[in-house]
């Protein structure tokens, strides 16, 4: 009830927006800040009488393929929420307010379609965070790459935003092509592609090396790891400052869920097997990141590079393969998704005002005056 409420909510939101005519675009702003609103604050309200148990909460079924509802987990799509997911899924609800905000002056064309694409990520983002069918999770995992996409090509702040939208879509598309082959080759293997079912299910080892290769190769882009991180810091530079905050506040975290999620509990052998590889790019990562970020002189640039190192720190602590470390790399993809909005969001109000993101034309007068 709390989940199909929370996703009514966000649909109203949108259908409400959607009639308003695009020349108001005052009401505009100020009924998707409400609706925005509204949602952070049901969030909260369930987020308060949510239980202390582990299992999963709130669970809500379609039943879109079958005639019979009995079974939760045979007869339909499954939908709850968790202790990983509650708190992203409330980081999502939270930046989206924000990110009307900040565009409250900045976004001056198709400003009405410009707001139903961030409610759109928000709603698919809602879809992710509660999947627990794995094809249903790609098609959502998926589908935010297109008001991504629009995020990017149409309300980019420079010359080459079709291009950074064109890079980060097929870059992002194709490195999730392989998880989806192993979706197919999932369901042929057990009939199911709900998460209780596969995980009760005990996967032959060389069919789990192939699919943690394939799948780690999905999340690892999205994450981005290195080497597959080549998009993200075109894709900022060139992103507009709420499709910056999304990225990094978010967006990236689909990665690291991923990995938590249903790596670990589906493919356990392969797991232990590839995680010193992975922790081994993981420290590849934090190390190129660092040193490249003391490089940049743009001040997104300097974020999209720091975020690297950031995402790699959360891959190290997924990859020790305890408790401690997926609680850690909650932590740090909390810390992060709030850091670097806040980071991403404070370079929009210096380059609106000064009109540059070069960094040292603000370390004083010495270097730009006689």
């Amino acid at each position: 009830m709390y989940l199909t409420s929370l996703v009514l909510i966000i649909t109203l939101s949108i259908i409400h927006i959607g009639l308003i005519s695009r020349n108001d675009v005052i009401k505009l702003k100020r009924i998707s800040l409400t609706w925005s609103i509204i949602s952070l604050i049901y969030f909260t309200l369930v987020l308060l009488f949510c239980s202390d148990s582990s299992c999963f909460q709130y669970s809500t079924h379609v039943n879109w393929f079958t005639n019979n509802p009995s079974n939760m987990f045979w007869g339909g799509i499954p939908f709850c929420i968790d202790g990983l997911s509650i708190f992203l899924l409330g980081l999502s609800i939270l930046l989206t307010p924000l990110c009307l905000l900040v565009s409250w002056s900045t976004i001056d064309k198709f400003v009405k379609e410009f707001i139903i694409s961030l409610f759109l990520i928000l709603l698919i983002l809602v879809g992710v965070f509660t999947s627990l069918d794995i094809l249903v999770f790609y098609i959502l995992f998926e589908a935010t790459l297109i008001p991504m996409f629009l995020l990017i090509g149409v309300w980019g702040s420079r010359e080459e935003k079709v291009k950074a939208a064109l890079y980060f879509f097929f870059y992002t598309l194709i490195g999730s092509l392989l998880m989806l082959l192993s979706i197919f080759k999932l369901y042929s293997l057990t009939g199911t592609t709900c998460y209780n079912n596969l995980s009760l299910i005990t996967i032959p080892t060389h069919l789990q090396f192939w699919f943690f290769i394939a799948f780690s190769i999905s999340f690892g882009v999205k994450v981005p790891m290195v080497p597959v991180h080549i998009w993200l810091p075109q894709a900022h530079v060139e992103a507009p400052l709420a499709g910056s905050v999304l990225l990094a506040g978010i967006l990236l975290k689909l990665g690291g869920y991923g990995f938590i999620r249903f790596i670990f509990p589906l493919f356990p052998i392969a797991s232990n097997y590839f995680s010193p590889l992975l922790v081994l790019i993981s420290l590849v990562a934090i190390i190129y990141g660092g040193l490249t970020t003391c490089r940049q002189s743009d001040m997104k640039r300097l974020i999209a590079y720091s975020s690297v190192a950031h995402m790699g720190l959360v891959t190290l602590a997924v990859f020790t393969h305890s408790v401690e470390g997926v609680f850690a790399c909650l932590i740090m993809m909390l810390a992060h998704g709030l850091i670097s909005s806040g980071l991403f969001i404070s370079s929009g109000f210096i380059y609106s005002r000064h009109h540059s993101r070069i960094i040292k034309y603000f370390r004083g007068l010495t270097l730009t005056m006689p």
